[in-house]
């Protein structure tokens, strides 16, 4: 259960997160007091957290909440009570494009069992009226240059496509109880065909990075319950395969120090109220994912088939630097010693069976007793590729992106070091890393893209951004990539965002692919932009954002280039 400390270091973290954006964009909040900070801020924590996106100024766009926009930009209109919008097309045929919609509410003062209030819901309604009732005008309350009215229209023509999108509500505060009343959030859902999923102050405290600290433990096992194997003929570094109780699974991944080391514990429910040590998931690839149909189906397990569990589970994957199986009562029993170790697959499994261990089954000590779970340990040095390739390979239970599985790549390691003496904060896994006041945050996906577009593929960043890290993954990170010239690149990406604040991704993109080919400055590279966007005609009545995702547009530009170039009598590289 989250605490007062809690609530502060979200409030600060909030703050941090408005620091690094208004530095970003040369933005002075003088008169701005720390608590409104935190509110604004506030946004860009959660949006990170539940979406992925590392980029501060793209989250920024996403942002439609009236005061934020006010503050910061001036220009602030009606938000109809959804604060933010995040439109996410899905990497995976399999799994349904999303439409995650943000109710945001900030409390000040911490109250430890404050709920939040139903009337939250309510507050959407008129958001969600504009997407049902299609009669309705828009510019009827909203001007078409404004964030609501452009997402607005932009959800009303996904909704009627052909293509399959889902739609989440999410209910974010800091308060530390969720609305209780479940009879309305279904109703509420059924009306306006969405999920709703409401995050308090426990979920995003474990969105905020702990750091990786050295964990010890041990646990008892018989010797049929383990099985060892050597990756090398002779080699002494051996790994084990072994079958865990879930109430050892707890003991040994819990913050409670007593627990971890008491293998004979003579009570299971000393387990109870036990919490998890989130550092123990630095390594892992995925991020929090709430409540998807896996974790329900986990839990579902455990309360109504808990001996089948290690029938339906993939199990637990972990890597130690130390692992000790000694012999106990003349070989029958094996007692392990691990140190410093990670789970690097199965995140979602064991933070179910936290859920499962903080709700009301009154069986549920007994049930986690009757429950076991596959538990594979490698044993791996601090500084083996290996490692990494296991968090990628063994991560399938539920769907990750690309982008989250090259994260443990060893070129994404090499990068992050070589960004970090020049005060850039890489972030290779979102909700992780909150930002610091005097760093700069340049996500993975947002670097990848800059290296895209001056390799003179802006047009691709955006309409095939889902092949960065498959297809074009090796082209953009290969071996050719050299380190030194990352720098040039990211401060004139920088120097595009402080030049027009407003720029959106797909033309900060261009800009840069236009100043690295033909040698011009930021500002002639926005006029050539602006003129290339005015004179392109598309097949369609096509929108800015249309025309730069296609490559008729990126050769219309690049004619007008080439004049350019003549008319000056400069040589095109």
């Amino acid at each position: 259960m989250a605490d007062r400390n809690d609530f502060k270091i979200v409030a600060q973290t909030s703050i941090n997160y408005l620091s690094s954006l208004c530095s970003e964009l040369n933005i002075e909040l003088n008169d701005v007091s720390d608590n409104e900070k935190a509110r604004l801020g506030f946004y860009h924590l959660i949006l990170e957290a539940a979406t992925g996106e590392a980029d501060l100024q793209t989250v920024s766009q996403c942002i439609t909440d009236t005061r934020y926009n006010t503050i910061l930009f001036g220009q602030g209109t009606d938000d109809l009570g959804i604060d933010a919008v995040y439109i996410k097309e899905s990497e995976d045929e399999n799994v349904n494009n999303e439409i995650l919609l943000f109710n945001f509410k900030y409390r000040e003062q911490y109250k430890p069992d404050q709920e939040q209030e139903e009337s939250a819901l309510s507050r959407c309604e008129k958001f969600l009226n504009y997407i049902v009732d299609l009669d309705e005008k828009l510019e009827t309350d909203l001007p078409p240059e404004s964030k609501t009215y452009l997402f607005l229209n932009d959800i009303r023509k996904k909704l009627n496509s052909l293509s399959i999108w889902d739609m989440k509500l999410f209910i974010v505060s800091n308060e530390t109880m969720p609305i209780s009343n479940q009879e309305y959030i279904n109703r509420f859902q059924k009306a306006h065909e969405l999920k709703v999923e409401c995050i308090t102050l426990d979920t995003i405290s474990n969105y905020i990075f702990n750091k990786k600290i050295p964990h010890q433990c041990k646990f008892l096992l018989g010797k049929n319950d383990c099985l060892s194997f050597n990756r090398e003929l002779g080699s002494t570094d051996t790994s084990f395969i072994v079958k865990l109780s879930l109430i050892d699974v707890i003991r040994i991944t819990c913050t409670n120090v007593n627990l971890l080391k008491k293998y004979d514990m003579l009570e299971d429910s000393e387990v109870n109220g036990a919490t998890l040590n989130e550092s123990l998931l630095y390594d892992n690839v995925r991020g929090f994912l709430g409540q998807t149909i896996f974790n329900k189906k986990i839990q579902n397990t455990l309360v109504n088939e808990p001996e089948n569990f290690f029938i339906y589970n993939n199990g637990l994957t972990l890597t130690t630097s130390s692992l000790e199986a000694n012999s106990q009562n003349t070989g029958n029993r094996f007692l392990f010693e691990l140190q410093n170790f990670q789970i690097v697959n199965g995140g979602q499994t064991i933070r179910s069976i936290y859920e499962y261990l903080m709700g009301q089954d009154v069986n549920k000590i007994a049930n986690l007793r009757k429950a076991s779970v596959l538990v594979r340990i490698f044993k791996v040095s601090s500084d083996d590729c290996l490692k990494n390739k296991i968090a990628e390979y063994t991560n399938s239970q539920n769907a990750i992106s690309a982008k989250d599985l090259k994260s443990v790549d060893q070129k994404q390691i090499q990068i992050e070091a070589y960004l970090k003496p020049f005060n850039i904060q890489y972030i290779r896994k979102t909700a992780t890393n909150p930002p610091s006041n005097d760093q700069y945050r340049l996500g993975m996906e947002t670097l990848a893209k800059i290296i895209f577009s001056a390799m003179g593929f802006p047009e691709k960043v955006t309409s095939q951004k889902t092949k960065l890290f498959t297809v074009f993954y090796d082209e953009i990170f290969g071996s050719a990539l050299n380190l030194d010239e990352l720098m040039p690149l990211i401060e004139a990406y920088r120097a595009i965002s402080k030049f027009k604040r407003d720029r959106t991704e797909q033309q900060a993109c261009y800009v840069l692919y236009i100043m690295k080919k033909y040698d011009k400055d930021i500002s002639s590279s926005f006029e050539l932009l602006t003129k290339a966007l005015n004179t392109y005609e598309a097949r369609t009545n096509a929108s800015d954002a249309r025309k730069l995702i296609q490559k008729g547009f990126k050769l219309h530009l690049d004619s007008l280039a080439t004049q350019d170039k003549v008319a000056s009598g400069t040589e095109i590289s």
